[in-house]
This record gives C-alpha cells, structure tokens and sequence, in this order.
C-alpha cells in the first residue's frame, strides 16, 4: 500500500484489512475531532447563545474541543476568546415539574465533572454554566445548581441572565 494511500486512511480514522494477518490502526487526530464537532448543530438554546455573543461582540468559537493531553480530549459547547478563556457549557429540559429538576441535576453533575477535567489542567479558565428549565420552580431550579455546580465560576437559568454575568465579567477584567 502506498504512504499515501495509507496516510489518506488514516486521516479518515479507519481500520484497514492488509490480507489476513494485518492491519493498520489509524489514531484520530485533534484535527479531525474538531472539524466533525464543528459540523454538530447547534441546539435551539445553543443558537441563542451564539447570537448573544455576537451581538456583545465577543470572539468565540462553537463546539471547541480541548485537548487536555493526559486527561483526554474534552468538547465544550463554546470557548470564548476574553482572558485566559471562558468556557460555556448549554443544556435545556422541558421535562414535566419534578423530572425536570432531576434531569437538570443529573446533567449539571455532568458539567460540573467536565469543568473540574478543564480547571485541573487550565487553573485560570472560567467555566460557566447556561440551564434551562422552563417548568421548574426558578429559584428552586437556582439552589440545586448551586449545590451541584461547584467548580462553575457563575451559572444562568435564562439567556438575559447569561447576559448580564457575561456583562459582569467582561467589565470586571476577570
């Protein structure tokens, strides 16, 4: 097989068969990682986020993937470009009252997991948190986020409210 036979399937991250006995593990490079989340669509609460940092002027990047070396490679839903980083995380549920908030803190876990991954190997990054549940309590919905997401440097449950802890930061120089 020619280098460039194979250098072209390896680029496509694929097992190829050579004869019987052999075969040529492709190792998936970060390029291509985030040239197929950057294909990902964005949610419908992702968009509105996308369109909020647009209009605050912000440079960002869209489904970013870290990679964290020995601790992997991590996707974020966007990165954006003030300081040392600013990593934002979106998730929405429209459960039914009472799923919805252990749906909500199943996810938030979740997030809280990633941004600790990203704080061990970046200290200075800021990691927030965008969550939406629109048939919960509001301020309930707040002090279960506030129990869960211990390593997010700020939370919103609205986009206005996103708005305004973006606005904070960017005046404050954080």
């Amino acid at each position: 097989m020619s280098n460039r036979v194979r250098n072209t399937l390896c680029y496509i991250g694929a097992y190829i068969p050579l004869g019987s006995i052999r075969a040529v593990k492709c190792i998936l490079t970060i390029e291509w990682m985030r040239r197929t989340h950057a294909m990902i669509p964005l949610t419908a609460q992702e968009d509105g986020v996308r369109r909020l940092l647009i209009d605050r002027r912000l440079s960002f990047e869209q489904h970013h993937v870290f990679d964290l070396a020995r601790l992997g490679r991590l996707s974020v839903d966007f990165l954006i470009f003030h300081g040392p980083g600013i990593v934002l995380e979106c998730t929405a549920c429209s459960s039914k009252r009472g799923r919805a908030l252990s749906e909500v803190r199943r996810r938030a876990a979740f997030m809280d997991y990633r941004f600790r991954i990203l704080k061990t190997a970046l200290p200075k990054l800021l990691c927030g948190a965008c969550v939406e549940a629109s048939g919960e309590d509001q301020t309930r919905l707040a002090n279960e986020l506030r129990q869960v997401l211990w390593s997010a440097d700020f939370f919103a449950r609205t986009g206005s409210e996103l708005a305004a802890e973006l606005s904070g930061i960017l005046r404050s120089g954080r």
